[in-house]
């Protein structure tokens, strides 16, 4: 075991290595100083991305924000083990294993306690040797092997342990078929979990079943007893081996299937004469390159090209050539490296972005100073000017070439580019005056310009569609038109609102939808050449929002016609120049600065990118998000330049800086960097804490753990969280909202609690998420359920005894009310009862009367009717009577003519003629006093008593009444009478006036109805009416017809209704029908049927039982 104290003891040996210098950046490393003076042993990162360190002082935690150390107290069973740690694991569950001196410790995460194993108590070691963990392995079913090795390098027995995945015990592992397996050294899982153990005595596989097998050693020219080793499957299953001792360093890889190996040596020296090299640690990266540790730093070797590459030391920025002890890449794409005592390092394996820097030492790169411009000539080459000179990038090629400006301009030591003089020439300004360079000849030729010039600084040349050229100076800008000689000048500070400073136009952006941008250091202007005139944007209230900063550095119209605004100190504006409304977005909302220097925009994927001066960033113009990126992502410094930015025709993207370029393709990066690995670390309630690790709401879908249901007290509550992502940590940001509390997000920066008071009971679920220092957000973030249970007073059961409790008591105020009442209201109740009575009886009497009433109306009015019939009827007997009277007093008189002559016979004859006259006169007597009877029977209240009655006459007696009572009032009518007498009709027993009271309103609606249609008829219209009697089986049927209106179908269902009436007002009560109706079924049990046809005419028909 000499060789594996050698590496720890770093002793030195010389050599060689081949090798392809600065290729790894030393750019992408970061140093972390708090440990110095540890020695790293191993490293690793958990599933949630948190570092554990194994250090020579104990177990160590990073989150990227602040360091854990684990301490050792022998008399707490739930603390850590050992100091002494030496190997880190994460197994499946979750759960660290650390393998100590003589102990395992496994830390559970849910509950944050520590479990140890004691190995020495398993092993057969010598007694008093000290048992080192050197190896830990989880196969494809969970079980968990540790390899082990003595101090002293004895060749001691079962040096292999393990646990099962359900098992609570540490065992021994002893193998079936007696192969013993002594200090293990170093071991690897391959994809099909089976582990391969390099020990002292041999090279050994654990296959899925449990069973070992001594295999062969793939590179016997480099045996284990002569050589470092440490080997690692890659995920094709292939085993990679490095082998080192004092003479040489290899890489090899062996395929067990074909037992193919391949070996790459490492041949150059690149270290210092008697330098110690050994190969510590390997690890593989995303694109299936192998990175080693070594104790000369850090190496990487390119798979494709077969070729190992090693970081150029920085000695401006310090040494990372230091004796490496361990490697772990983790889910970032970060490789974190263990040293003997400067702490750890972090290297970044993830470049986004191509850059171009001036090295001091490399003559060939790009000149050094501020770039100020960047223009794309004919061939797609881009030009570019510098402090110090001239610079050409080709994309194709990928390289630069520099043009100092010392050399093409001897004497001059700076420069400032200006702009395009024509498609071959550049112009420049220098410490001897203002140079055009011949981009196609490459050379320097010194140039007058007008006078009104000469003595301006010169910011920018632009070129626009028309061929003409803007001159952006420090007094306005000078429009000179094509093929003229003269300059135009546009002073802007006599513009409203402006003053000296907006003559200073650092810029021009010509926009096909508006025209000519001006862009200066006090204001937006815009020149439209169809009204010639100068108008400034984003500066009077009146006109709509103002821009945050009228320091105005960059300018871009998209498609739509928005104006993207970038301003020094003032962000970036979204500018709609129609409506006047501004949107600003500054580094609240995620921009790395508020200096914006210059845009670029990606109409493929809807995007715009910004050079500012914290670095890169890409703004999602849907999403409103922004992915910055930093040196970590390949860009050549953090402070770029404004003018310094260019697209070109094939879609590269060019931003200019202090100190070199920033060269990509937009549609080759991914618009989102990863984001941060979010969860909550723990749960307080007060200074308590009840948090194990749950952090997904998903698991309360079942049941709540009973820690999360708190009681009403327990109401003050703080909640830890983090999100890890180490590229800038400081930065990072978080946000949380309290579902069913808080309306929206709470952004807090780097805050990492969470603190609520007196929160009211109800169930909750808190959610944080985090934003890495790109500004990208990992939405899902994490969340933890909880609830916070009410008083006993204010449960659901309290609640209903309340209301139980409640309605008992007004159940006992009711029922007293109620007695108290009910005396109450019983006598007065009496009181109302007797007047309510009186009431009823004199409403009832008054009810009757008005309906007697009602009745007697309706026979005064048909007997209204009557009145000309009847006095038509009287009149002729009493004519009779007259007449009879008259002629009986003539015959008296002749009768005493004949007494006087004596003539007896003749006077005989006589009194027998006056005999008959008075016959005559006493039958019409007694027929004009029938008359009378009759109409007084019709018009006094009936008796109800039934009696036998002749139906014919009383028919034929009505009709002619009805007949001649028309008549009297239009002595123009004529109505034709039929009558069908049924002769062996018998009397049947009813009472008469009610049932002639029937008659008459039939007769006389019938007349009604054929004297209003002979009002419109023509004059071969014949008013009829017929009366017909029959006998039936058991009832007598009287049928009524006419020939006149008829009666429509809407109203013949209403007709017998009481005061519905056809008739105009006045003219009828509308009771006679509905009376009628009355007398014939309710009083006699007889029917009354109607059969009708809208002006044809209808048909009455009246059964009466007999």
């Amino acid at each position: 075991m000499k060789k594996y104290f050698l590496v720890i003891l770093l002793v030195s040996f010389q050599v060689f290595f081949s090798s392809v210098n600065a290729q790894l950046k030393f750019s992408n490393f970061t140093t972390y100083p708090d440990l110095e003076g540890n020695f790293i042993l191993d490293i690793i990162t958990d599933s949630r991305g948190v570092v554990w360190i194994a250090t020579s002082n104990g177990l160590v935690q990073y989150d990227g924000y602040e360091y854990k150390h684990y301490d050792v107290d022998p008399k707490d069973s739930k603390k850590m083990g050992s100091i002494l740690t030496q190997k880190l694991f994460e197994a499946r569950n979750g759960h660290i294993w650390i393998g100590c001196t003589d102990v395992v410790s496994e830390y559970n995460p849910i509950t944050k306690r520590f479990k140890n194993y004691i190995v020495s108590k398993l092993a057969d070691f010598p007694l008093g040797i000290q048992i080192i963990i050197t190896t830990i392995n989880e196969d494809s079913r969970g079980r968990i092997y540790f390899g082990a090795v003595s101090y002293n390098d004895s060749k001691d027995s079962h040096a292999l342990f393990y646990k099962d995945e359900n098992s609570t015990k540490l065992k021994r592992f002893d193998s079936p078929n007696s192969i013993e397996v002594k200090n293990v050294y170093k071991a690897t899982t391959d994809p099909l979990g089976h582990v391969w153990i390099v020990a002292n005595n041999g090279f050994f596989r654990i296959d899925k079943n449990n069973a070992i097998d001594n295999k062969k050693w793939p590179i016997p020219e480099f045996p284990t007893n002569k050589y470092y080793s440490t080997i690692k499957s890659d995920a094709r299953g292939n085993i990679w081996i490095t082998s080192s001792n004092d003479v040489r360093s290899v890489l090899s890889v062996w395929n067990p299937n074909s037992d193919k190996v391949k070996t790459y040596p490492l041949k150059q020296s690149f270290t210092e004469k008697n330098s110690a090299f050994w190969i510590t640690g390997m690890e593989f990266d995303s694109k299936g390159n192998i990175w080693l540790a070594t104790t000369f730093g850090l190496l990487c070797f390119d798979l494709k090209k077969e070729q190992f590459e090693v970081l150029n030391e920085n000695k401006n920025q310090g040494s990372v050539r230091n004796a490496l002890t361990c490697l772990y890449l983790d889910s970032f794409d970060n490789f974190w490296i263990g040293t003997e005592s400067q702490g750890i390092f972090r290297y970044s394996n993830r470049t986004v972005l191509k850059s171009f820097v001036n090295k001091k030492e490399d003559k060939n790169s790009i000149t050094s100073g501020w770039l100020s411009k960047m223009f794309e000539s004919g061939d797609g080459k881009i030009w570019m000017i510098t402090e110090t000179g001239l610079d050409v990038f080709d994309p194709v090629k990928n390289s630069v070439t520099p043009y100092p400006i010392a050399k093409g301009v001897p004497g001059a030591f700076w420069s400032n580019g200006i702009g395009l003089y024509s498609p071959e020439e550049i112009l420049f300004q220098t410490n001897l005056g203002r140079f055009l360079f011949n981009i196609n000849n490459k050379t320097f030729k010194k140039i007058t310009l007008d006078p009104i010039l000469a003595k301006l600084h010169i910011f920018n040349l632009i070129t626009d569609s028309r061929d003409n050229q803007w001159y952006c100076t420090s007094n306005g800008a000078f429009l000179k038109i094509k093929n003229k000689e003269t300059l135009r000048h546009f002073d802007l500070k006599k513009i409203s609102g402006s003053n000296i400073t907006s003559n200073e136009i650092i810029n021009i952006y010509e926009s096909p939808k508006y025209g000519i941008w001006l862009l200066t250091n006090n204001g937006l202007f815009l020149y439209n050449y169809e009204s010639d005139k100068v108008v400034r944007y984003g500066f009077d209230k009146k006109k709509g929002d103002i821009l945050k900063s009228q320091d105005i550095n960059s300018l871009h119209v998209d498609k739509e016609g928005i104006v993207w605004v970038g301003t020094w100190d003032g962000g970036l504006g979204k500018y709609n120049i129609k409506t006047g409304k501004i949107i600003t977005y500054t580094t609240k909302d995620g921009l790395p600065s508020m200096g914006i220097q210059g845009i670029l925009a990606d109409e493929k994927n809807n995007a715009l990118w910004l050079s500012t001066f914290e670095g890169i960033s890409r703004f999602s113009i849907k999403e409103g998000q922004f992915n910055n990126f930093s040196m970590e992502d390949g860009i050549h410094g953090r402070l770029f330049a404004d003018g310094a930015y260019l697209k070109t025709s094939g879609g590269i993207m060019v931003f200019g800086g202090n100190n070199g370029i920033t060269v990509f393709n937009p549609n080759t990066i991914s618009k989102n960097s990863t984001p941060p690995i979010v969860f909550i670390t723990d749960f307080k309630i007060g200074d308590n804490s009840i948090y194990y690790g749950i952090d997904s709401i998903k698991k309360y879908k079942k049941a709540q753990p009973k820690d999360f249901v708190l009681k009403y007290n327990q109401n003050s509550i703080s909640i830890n969280y983090t999100g890890i992502h180490y590229a800038n940590p400081p930065r990072n940001k978080f946000a949380y909202k309290l579902l069913n509390y808080d309306n929206n997000w709470r952004e807090v920066g780097n805050i990492r609690t969470a603190y609520y008071y007196d929160l009211p009971p109800g169930e909750y679920i808190f959610k944080v998420k985090a934003a890495n220092s790109n500004g990208v957000w990992n939405i899902t973030g994490a969340s933890v359920a909880f609830r916070i249970t009410p008083p006993w007073w204010r449960t659901w059961w309290a609640y209903t005894l309340y209301g139980i409790l409640f309605i008992l008591g007004v159940f006992l105020v009711d029922r007293f009310q109620r007695k108290r009442l009910l005396e109450k209201e019983h006598a007065l109740a009496k009181e109302k009862e007797l007047a309510h009575a009186r009431e009823i009886e004199k409403a009832f009497n008054t009810l009757k009367t008005t309906q007697l009433q009602l009745i007697q109306s309706e026979k005064m009015a048909s007997l209204g009717e009557l009145t000309a019939g009847i006095a038509h009827e009287i009149q002729n007997p009493l004519n009779f009577v007259n007449n009879f009277s008259e002629v009986s007093s003539e015959l008296l008189e002749e009768m005493n003519v004949e007494i006087e002559k004596g003539d007896f016979e003749e006077v005989k004859n006589l009194a027998l003629d006056i005999k008959q006259n008075l016959e005559k006169i006493n039958h019409h007597g007694k027929r004009a006093d029938a008359i009378v009877k009759g109409m007084l029977q019709h018009s006094r209240i009936s008796s109800g008593q039934k009696e036998p009655t002749n139906i014919n006459a009383l028919a034929d007696e009505y009709l002619r009444l009805a007949y001649h009572g028309l008549r009297a009032k239009d002595k123009s009518f004529n109505a034709e009478l039929e009558t069908h007498f049924d002769a062996t009709l018998p009397k049947i027993n009813v009472i008469p006036q009610d049932i002639g009271r029937v008659f008459l309103n039939l007769f006389t609606n019938a007349f009604y109805a054929t004297h209003q249609k002979q009002k419109t008829a023509n004059q071969e219209y014949k008013p009829v009416l017929c009366v017909t009697t029959t006998q039936k089986e058991n009832f007598v049927e009287i049928t009524v017809k006419d020939n006149g209106t008829g009666i429509p179908d809407g109203i013949k269902d209403k007709i017998m209704q009481p005061f519905f009436t056809t008739k105009p007002a006045g003219e009828g009560t509308g009771l006679g029908l509905s009376l009628s109706y009355d007398i014939v079924v309710k009083s006699h049990g007889g029917t009354i049927n109607i059969e009708t046809e809208e002006g044809k005419g209808s048909v009455f028909i009246i059964t009466l039982p007999k």
